[in-house]
């Protein structure tokens, strides 16, 4: 049993020198040399994506102390973008395109050498880059010079056009394969066009909107037309709706009196200007040319305008009648007056009978006469002419031939008659009065008394008259 345990203990003691060989001789042997796969997510290859203008940095590292050593077309040695050194991979992007770097990791101990490598690819791509101008203009009712979407970047570029709705607007076409906008738009206003970009190969994807704005022509805005008159002050200014406009006026009346500095005429019209007979007016027509530039857009107009001048306003020296008296005897009736700037008299009697008269120099002192050959009525008239026009005096004759002394008779009898009448009715109120007197009845006495004076006045009154 001794001899069993000594046995096991040995044979254990030599197990226990075999393993701490074995370890003594694993522990001596050197490791397999790889690249740190932490870094890039993989040990012998990489794929790296990136655009024009990013940058890249990166430190390779191994598991055993070793020398790294780059080449390729990355490096810029060899046309590329990247350098290596210090230990360090790194630059910026500049061109798109694929470049690869390969490092090589070499460990040397003794007569052992191990070596490893990695590889890493960089697809370089170039943004979407849209060139064209973010806005256009045009002007209604004129050919639109167009607008098409251009753009750089990869060559699977698509384009999509998001916004507005349809293919047309306000006249203008648009297409999202050509991506062109033209046509001829019908009125003033805006609209956003929206264009998605993407790239299957980057895989960027970018929205750019257009902005086309459509404006209207200029258009002159003063009146087609104005008035004026002979010595008066005149003044008339063009507008239009473009401010910075350019104004020209043609077929200008410049002997008139006026004149032109654009945008406005002004002046005082001179006699030549309108006439001084019927119409008394004379119309002048202007036209005025305006032209300006409306963001980028030529826009012209023209307008006929209307002047008229009109005579200058003068009261006229027309002649004058004053002083008319008839007088009448029987069938014969007498006219006379006084007539200052006549060239012409004629006298109309009211019974289709004229008489012409000449007229003095400067004044007439009218005498005519006149036998009517019947009884009524007339209305008769002075007509006195010169050459700024006609004036008329009236007058009214009451013709009773032969009667003229009987009807002064006849007047005279009536008032007689009258203040007899009232004299017989005094002398009765009298009568009457001192009757009521003589009895005392003095209230009614009062009252006929007063009664009796007025028919003493009125006896009175008729005497006289």
């Amino acid at each position: 049993m001794k001899n069993n345990k000594e046995m096991a203990f040995a044979a254990l003691f030599v197990t226990a020198v075999l393993m701490v060989g074995c370890l003594g001789f694993i522990a001596s042997s050197p490791s397999e040399l790889e690249f740190d796969n932490d870094a890039l997510g993989a040990n012998e290859t990489a794929t790296i994506n990136m655009f024009i203008g990013d940058s890249f940095s990166y430190t390779p590292a191994t598991n055993l102390p070793s020398t790294i050593a780059a080449s390729g077309n990355g490096l810029v040695a060899n046309g590329g973008f990247l350098t290596f050194t210090g230990g360090v991979l790194s630059g910026t992007a500049t061109v798109a395109g694929t470049y690869v770097v390969a490092l090589e990791a070499t460990w040397t101990s003794g007569s052992l050498t191990q070596r490893a490598t990695q590889t890493i690819t960089f697809n370089v791509f170039a943004h979407i880059v849209v060139t064209s101008a973010s806005s256009a203009s045009g002007l209604a009712g004129q050919p639109f010079g167009g607008y098409q979407l251009t753009f750089t970047g990869p060559s699977d570029v698509v384009t999509t056009l998001t916004a507005p709705s349809g293919t047309t607007w306000n006249g203008l076409n648009f297409s999202a394969v050509t991506r062109w906008i033209s046509g001829m738009p019908v009125a003033a206003g805006s609209q956003t066009f929206t264009w998605n970009l993407s790239s299957a190969s980057s895989g960027e994807s970018i929205n750019f909107s257009v902005t086309v704005t459509i404006y209207d022509g200029i258009a002159i805005t003063s009146s087609a037309s104005s008035e004026g008159y002979v010595g008066g002050a005149y003044s008339f200014t063009v507008t239009t709706s473009e401010p910075s406009a350019t104004i020209a006026a043609t077929d200008f009346p410049y002997t008139i009196g006026i004149s032109w500095t654009a945008p406005t005429m002004s002046g005082t019209f001179n006699t030549t200007a309108a006439p001084s007979v019927s119409p008394y007016y004379q119309d002048y027509t202007i036209e005025y040319l305006v032209h300006a530039t409306i963001a980028g857009n030529y826009t012209s107009a023209m307008q006929y305008h209307t002047l008229r001048v009109w005579a200058s306003l003068e009261f006229k020296t027309l002649p004058t009648i004053s002083n008319v008296t008839t007088g009448i005897s029987g069938s014969m009736a007498t006219l006379s007056a006084d007539i200052l700037g006549a060239t012409s008299i004629v006298i109309d009697w009211g019974d289709g009978t004229f008489t012409p008269v000449t007229p003095g120099l400067d004044a007439t002192a009218l005498l005519a006469s006149h036998d009517y050959a019947e009884e009524g009525t007339y209305l008769g008239s002075i007509e006195a002419t010169n050459g700024e026009g006609t004036v008329k005096s009236f007058f009214m004759l009451d013709i009773g031939i032969g009667s003229g002394d009987d009807d002064d008779e006849k007047d005279k009898n009536a008032a007689l008659s009258f203040s007899v009448a009232v004299f017989f009715v005094c002398f009765m109120l009298f009568l009457i009065l001192g009757f009521l007197i003589g009895r005392g009845m003095w209230q009614f006495a009062a009252i006929e008394g007063i009664i009796t004076l007025i028919a003493v006045v009125a006896l009175f009154l008729g005497a006289i008259l």
